[in-house]
């Protein structure tokens, strides 16, 4: 299909960076007395940017609580960003590809704003993007539409001749309301490559190199 814009989600899609987001949230866990939990156990709760993560694992904790980690958090990972996050099989390869052949890209990711870019800079890949929109960087995060609305207006892009790609199901409802075509992807944090497709998106890969083929 011919596409000329293209948005992508960041953790989970681009980049693995379960193994430090673990870490750092066990710094906090540690910090506030509570018992550590394992990579998959906090990778599950990944998506929906660090308040909710912390929300989640932090149950019944207070508003103020819930505060006080995210400032932990934010400390933490500033400086363990990048020390087991890599990137997928085939990322740096296929962006370039798509950068060569001029499509428009950026980032869309609930992820603040202040730590995807050092991630996108030490991994090698942030020339490729004209655009990175974070969590906090708008009033509203995924799903809402708002952050991929802004991002495709800023692109200055036709909804029509832009596919947004993402794991998890709130990337799914994400493209739906704004009404880009979607394609998830099957090896992220968004569970099997069944569940993703049950999410909704309307095309599923299950490697990162077949965005080349399906897309013009």
């Amino acid at each position: 299909m011919q596409k000329d814009f293209l948005v992508f989600d960041l953790d989970g899609t681009l980049v693995d960076s379960s193994g430090d987001i673990a870490w750092v949230s066990n710094r906090v866990l540690s910090t506030l007395g509570k018992e550590a939990q394992s990579v998959e156990s906090v990778r599950s709760k990944i998506g929906s940017g660090v308040r909710v993560l912390l929300e989640r694992l932090l149950p019944g904790a207070d508003t103020e609580e819930i505060e006080e980690a995210r400032i932990l958090f934010m400390s933490e990972y500033s400086g363990h960003t990048v020390v087991e996050t890599e990137l997928y099989a085939g990322v740096a390869e296929t962006l370039a590809h798509f950068s060569a052949l001029g499509k428009g890209m950026a980032i869309v990711t609930n992820k603040p704003e202040v730590l995807a870019h050092p991630i996108l800079a030490k991994l090698g890949i942030a020339d490729n993007f004209s655009l990175v929109v974070g969590g906090d960087t708008y009033e509203h995060r995924k799903p809402h539409p708002e952050p991929l609305a802004r991002a495709i207006e800023s692109l200055g892009a036709d909804i029509g001749r832009t596919v947004y790609i993402g794991d998890s199901q709130i990337d799914a409802e994400t493209g739906r309301a704004v009404g880009t075509y979607t394609v998830g992807v099957g090896y992220g944090f968004g569970g099997t490559v069944e569940e993703v497709e049950a999410s909704g998106f309307d095309t599923v890969i299950e490697s990162f190199v077949e965005l080349k083929s399906l897309i013009k």
